[in-house]
């Protein structure tokens, strides 16, 4: 029985040994820095080509390592603001069926500071995002407690009533009260 405690007290301890090597060795190959070229009959059209290929798989990447992020980018000079982007000088090159043409080279850098700026653009989106619902529930929550509020006052005045006149007129006191509620209530959440 000693040996068989002692046995699976091994492999557990040998197991959790092991496990943090495997994460460690995500680590790394988590840093994406990569190169996208483009070509064109012009410099203009190669830098346009790199950055459009560069931006699309920036998008692509993001996508697949945060699914949905709330927040893409609309096109490849914000990426270039950001940092994330950077294109050098088209140089001329023999293309295969264009002729002579331009390659150029868009390096992309999608390390943790880049990924930081990408996060306060992904922040903000969702904020603005997300500006319609708070209000939407601030309101509801506020046409709620303004009910209430006023279904407490009924049930006051209504006691208050009741007492003040003896018990002389509850059904007419029942009604109005009821029909105030029921005014108060539709009014909040129809009107406004």
């Amino acid at each position: 029985m000693r040996r068989c405690f002692a046995t699976i007290g091994m492999v557990l301890l040998l197991a959790s040994a092991a496990a943090p090597a495997g994460r460690a060795a995500e680590g790394p190959s988590s840093i994406r820095i990569w190169t996208e070229t483009g070509y064109g009959e012009t410099k203009n059209d190669a830098q346009q080509q790199a950055l459009e290929n560069a931006r699309s798989w920036v998008e692509l990447h993001l996508y697949e390592r945060f699914h949905d992020i709330g927040w893409a980018p609309k096109n490849a000079a914000e990426l270039v603001d950001m940092g994330v982007i950077r294109v050098d000088e088209p140089k001329e090159k023999q293309l295969d069926k264009l002729g002579q043409g331009y390659e150029a080279a868009a390096h992309v850098d999608l390390t943790d500071g880049s990924l930081r700026k990408i996060q306060e653009q992904v922040d903000k989106a969702r904020k603005i995002a997300m500006e319609p619902t708070v209000s939407w529930r601030h309101i509801f929550i506020g046409r709620v407690l303004a009910s209430l509020v006023a279904l407490f006052l009924v049930v006051f005045g209504y006691l208050r009533l009741e007492e003040l006149t003896r018990g002389y007129y509850t059904t007419l006191l029942r009604l109005t009260a009821a029909g105030v509620v029921l005014a108060t209530v539709v009014g909040l959440f129809l009107v406004f």
